[in-house]
C-alpha cells in the first residue's frame, strides 16, 4: 500500500491512499515509453494544446521568421473561420462583462462594498 502526500501552498495538506494496480502500471509505462519514442528522441513536438507553456515553446523554436517566406496553409480554412468567429464572441463577451461591471458601479457610487447573498464586489 502506498500513500502520496501534497501540501499546497502552503495553506492544504492533502493525501491519498494508492492501490497497485499491475495492468494500470503496464498501462502507463506503455505511454511513456510511446512519449519518449515519438517525442523525445524524434524530437518531435506533441500537438499544441493552447497553453501558455506551448505559446512559450513555439515562440523558441521558431523566433526568427525567414524574410520574404511563406507558405500555404492546406486545410486550414475551417479553423480559421473558427477562430474568426471565436474572435467575435470574445468581443461580445468582453463587452457584455464591461456592460455588466459598469451597471454595478452605477449602482454602487462611491460606495466601497457591495453585496448579494452569493456575491462580494469591492
Amino acid at each position: 500500500m502506498w500513500y502520496i502526500a501534497v501540501v499546497i501552498l502552503g495553506k492544504a495538506f492533502l493525501y491519498q491512499k494508492i492501490t497497485w494496480n499491475d495492468e494500470v502500471i503496464k498501462k502507463l509505462i506503455a505511454i511513456e515509453e510511446a512519449f519518449w519514442s515519438q517525442h523525445i528522441i524524434a524530437g518531435c513536438m506533441t500537438a499544441p494544446d493552447g497553453s501558455k507553456a506551448c505559446d512559450e515553446l513555439l515562440g523558441q523554436y521558431f523566433c526568427r521568421a525567414k524574410k520574404k517566406s511563406s507558405i500555404p496553409l492546406v486545410g486550414f480554412d475551417e479553423k480559421l473561420e473558427r477562430r474568426e468567429e471565436l474572435l467575435q464572441m470574445k468581443e461580445r463577451l468582453e463587452q457584455e462583462q464591461k456592460q455588466i461591471e459598469q451597471e454595478i458601479k452605477l449602482v454602487m457610487q462611491d460606495n466601497e462594498l457591495a453585496f448579494t447573498e452569493k456575491y462580494r464586489v469591492a
